[in-house]
């Protein structure tokens, strides 16, 4: 039987196109930024940062296909029929997407930036993911579908912008490119943004608009 609907107001477009923030912001900062700290602030040539980048892009080829059939037929279990099979993950990963953070700390070992760039991106998947799918499941109107979408679109391009150009203006007024400790600071701010985000679209979706589908 299906959930019944329910009325879909601007802030419920807000909040799920403000994930996006993490989406796109996240992976923004990271590349534009992360290197540079690796070789700068913690001794890594930059063929270990290549080692790391790559090996994160094996781990994610390889769990993404792994979160996205369990998170399809999440359903089925206990918690997927009283907590929502997208929402779920998104309430799982909201206690660790502050391990962003952890990647910013300087002097540590290769072994340390390995991992902690390795996790986040797990995190990072086990969130984004499942999120990517809401928007054909958020409502079984067609139109309302469309503006999900769309509101994820703009906010994607908001993230994009923002992630360029916010953190150079926190990293000027924190310190500089001198210090490494600017950096920490960066990955805090920014893993308070994203938590904050991600509790946005948790609460903006309730359970049974996320079990729209458990008649297919």
């Amino acid at each position: 039987m299906s959930a019944p609907a329910r009325k879909v107001h601007f802030g419920h477009y807000l909040a799920y196109g403000s994930n996006d923030f993490l989406g796109a912001g996240a992976m923004s900062i990271i590349g534009f930024w992360i290197l540079f700290f690796y070789t700068t602030f913690c001794g890594l040539t930059a063929a270990e940062a290549g080692i790391i980048f790559v090996a994160a892009r094996l781990l994610d080829a390889f769990f993404s296909p792994v979160i996205g059939y369990i998170s399809d037929h999440f359903h089925h279990t206990w918690f997927g029929k009283r907590i929502g099979r997208r929402r779920f993950f998104i309430l799982l990963a909201i206690p660790l997407v502050p391990s962003f953070a952890l990647m910013w700390v300087e002097g540590q070992s290769f072994w340390y930036y390995l991992i902690t760039y390795c996790f986040f991106e797990l995190v990072y998947a086990m969130e984004i993911i499942p999120y990517e799918t809401l928007a054909a499941e958020m409502s079984p109107n067609y139109q309302t579908k469309a503006k999900f979408a769309g509101a994820r679109i703009i906010c994607g391009q908001i993230a994009n912008i923002a992630a360029l150009w916010l953190p150079g203006v926190i990293i000027a007024k924190l310190g500089g490119k001198e210090s490494a400790d600017t950096f920490l600071y960066l990955g805090i701010i920014f893993s308070v943004f994203f938590v904050g985000f991600s509790l946005a679209v948790a609460v903006a979706t309730p359970r049974h608009t996320i079990c729209l589908v458990l008649a297919s």
